[in-house]
This record gives structure tokens, C-alpha cells and sequence, in this order.
């Protein structure tokens, strides 16, 4: 699956017709997806044969959550909902532990919160529960206002390829593996994981995780070595720059609820308070475009390839290219995409108030997308 991956990373680079990068961006999307369930079905292997391992290193607690809700914002942003993380103020900084499998765990709880709240927010509480010479036990929350849980369904949410109903892998898809493993991943690290939820209301589910505190160990550095250190220069205390390699944030698709067609979201940045701006790299394909909609404190879209479409509600639909830069004031509805022959992309920045920047609207119809080829021609 690395290779298939890769190869289409190649591919890409190369001149292709619209049809063809279409037909690219369906091999690569569903190419990640069977890798993510080959993964974890090899996770769930090596925990049932007793092979599964965990590490141990120091690692930066707080930066390691700002890393995931930063990471995962934009999914949440496409979705017009709020992600928000709160830590409590006696968290410990320097913790020992296995921090990858940590990482996952925290990803696919917040990630399952993000794909089934339609709206309202996801919230992720972290807070020290015990803190001792031997061990720390932090407890972990992932609250969020989505479609909830029936209490019967609750008992085999952690059964292997099982989901609350058939209707709810139809609907949002999925294997039912990523909650069985967190489950062990938890027990392997001495932990426990449990969830209380109600149909059609809010969801909470909790870990509560035994690391050990660094200054008790021999481990209170990071490892030496050129990625740790870059870490530990551009993050550290907040009073430098932060530096994310390109390829190091996971692709998604543009929900279908708010986006008709073929579109990538790829993150950018989310910065973190007090700032509030985000940016991400957005491609359509042929056709593709976003649902009307608006943002709080308005939007920059900087043309990076191909040709689109905009318009704002009332007025006529405007062609912009590669280099065009575009600003939507606060309020106006408006929507962006592809033409109906020619992909496009755009780095669209925009700030949140209150934890919102977008209010997403209706879809645009197809009489009112098909203007633009007619006023082109």
C-alpha cells in the first residue's frame, strides 16, 4: 500500500488531464483509507498475540495536545463546528510514556467526535486526576453534541469491526476497529476508557492514561537527534516560530454536506491563541464547489492553479486563475470552485470568532453553477 501511495504521489507531479486527476485523487483518498484499516488490523493482531510493545520517552504533554487539536481543526472547520481544548492549570508539562500510541489513541477518539457532530463542538478536557513519585494518571475527556448512543448499543461499542447500528456504518462508514484498539491500547498502558451517551444528545467518552512524571526518570530530555531538536527549538514555551513539514497532516475529503463534487482539504495552519487564523490548501476538481456560505470575520482565497468560480450572493459569477487574490468581506454569502472543465485550488484563510469561521448555508444548485459557463461563453 506504501508503494501505491507513493507511486500516486508521482503520478501527480506529472501533467494529467481533468479526468485523469480525478480518477488520482479517488485511487489516493481510497488508497489511505485501506492503509489505515491494514494498520489497525495489524495493531489488533499483534495486542491479540501479545507482540504489542509500548515505548517509553519524555515528551511534552500540553504541546502534544495543541498538536492534535491543531492537526484536526481543520477537519472541524469544514464541518462549521468548534473544536476546543481545555487543559487545567496543574497539568503537568514533562511526562513519561509511550507518546505515539498516546497520539493515536487522543486522534481517533477526536476524530470519531468530529465525523459524527453535524453541529455545535467536540471538546477535549485534560486534566491530572493523581500525581505521585511512581506514576501520573491523567484523565482525558472527549465530549462533543453529536447524534449520540443508544445505552444498549454502549456495551459492544468496543467489540472489534462492531459500530452502534448498521445504519450507522452506511451512513458515516467506517470498520469498527479504531475504538477496540484504543480500548487495549489504554489497558496496555495501565489505563481505562469509558463513554455515557443518549441519542440525539450530547456524547462523552473519558480515558484516564498512567504515565510517569519525566524529573522521576533518567528520560527528562527528548532524544537527541535532528527532527527533536526542531521540535524543541520552534515550539518550545511558544516564544518561537513553528514549523510543520510539508506531508506531515493527513489529506481529507470535502464533507459531501458541504461541498458537491470532488474536493481535497489539505491543512495548512491553525495557529494557536491568542491568535485565531487558519489557512488551508483547498482543490476542486471539474465541477466541484463549495455549498453557499459565510464567515464571521471574512476570507482570503489566494489562487494557486487552474481556473475557477466565486460569486457573492447577487451578483454575477467572476472567473479567477492562478494568482488572483480574493477577499469576502464578514457576513457576504458567497461560494467558490472549479469551473466545469478546469480544476482549481486555493489557500483559504480565515479567522474565527467565538470558535466559528464559517456558517455554512444551502447547496449551490446546478442552474446556479452552470451561470458561469454561460457567461464565459
Amino acid at each position: 500500500m506504501n508503494a501505491v501511495i507513493g507511486l500516486g504521489h508521482l503520478l501527480e507531479q506529472t501533467p494529467l488531464t481533468a479526468d485523469q486527476r480525478e480518477f488520482l485523487n479517488k485511487i489516493q483518498f481510497a488508497g489511505r483509507s485501506l492503509l489505515s484499516i491494514v494498520n489497525n488490523v495489524l495493531d489488533l493482531s499483534k495486542i491479540e498475540a501479545g507482540e504489542m510493545a509500548l515505548d517509553r520517552e519524555a515528551f511534552d504533554l500540553p504541546e502534544l495536545v495543541r498538536d492534535i487539536s491543531q492537526m484536526l481543526a481543520p477537519q472541524a472547520a469544514s464541518k462549521g463546528i468548534e473544536l476546543n481544548v481545555r487543559m487545567a492549570s496543574d497539568l503537568p508539562r514533562r511526562a513519561v510514556g509511550d507518546v505515539a500510541r498516546l497520539r493515536q489513541i487522543l486522534t481517533n477518539l477526536l476524530s470519531n467526535s468530529i465525523k459524527f457532530t453535524a453541529t455545535g463542538h467536540v471538546e477535549l478536557r485534560v486534566s491530572c486526576v493523581e500525581q505521585g513519585p511512581e506514576r501520573l494518571r491523567i484523565r482525558f475527556e472527549v465530549a462533543d453534541t453529536g447524534i449520540g448512543i443508544e445505552a444498549a448499543a454502549l456495551e459492544r461499542l468496543f467489540t472489534p469491526f462492531t459500530q452502534a447500528d448498521a445504519s450507522t456504518t452506511r451512513r458515516f462508514g467506517g470498520t469498527g476497529l479504531g475504538l477496540s484498539i484504543v480500548r487495549r491500547f489504554v489497558e496496555l498502558m495501565g489505563g481505562e476508557i469509558g463513554i455515557s451517551s443518549t441519542v440525539g444528545l450530547r456524547r462523552a467518552i473519558y480515558v484516564c492514561s498512567s504515565l510517569v512524571h519525566a524529573r522521576y526518570t533518567g528520560l527528562s530530555r527528548d532524544p537527541v537527534g535532528p527532527k527533536m531538536c526542531a521540535k524543541a527549538t520552534h515550539h518550545h514555551r511558544g516564544t518561537s516560530m513553528q514549523l510543520k513539514r510539508a506531508g506531515s497532516q493527513p489529506s481529507t475529503k470535502g464533507p459531501a454536506e458541504f461541498f458537491t463534487g470532488t474536493v481535497r482539504i489539505d491543512p495548512l495552519n491553525v495557529a494557536p491563541e491568542p491568535a485565531r487564523v487558519s489557512c488551508a490548501s483547498v482543490t476542486f476538481e471539474p465541477g466541484a464547489r463549495s455549498a453557499w456560505h459565510t464567515h464571521p470575520l471574512g476570507q482570503t482565497l489566494i489562487v494557486t492553479a487552474g481556473c475557477g468560480w466565486t460569486q457573492c450572493a447577487g451578483e454575477p459569477i467572476v472567473e479567477i486563475r492562478a494568482g488572483d487574490v480574493i477577499w469576502c468581506p464578514p457576513g457576504h454569502k458567497h461560494w467558490h470552485g472549479a469551473t466545469s472543465t478546469t480544476a482549481m485550488t486555493h489557500i483559504a484563510i480565515q479567522e474565527s470568532l467565538n470558535g466559528k469561521n464559517v456558517d455554512w448555508l444551502e447547496k449551490v444548485t446546478d442552474e446556479e453553477y452552470l451561470a458561469g459557463a454561460r457567461q464565459s461563453s
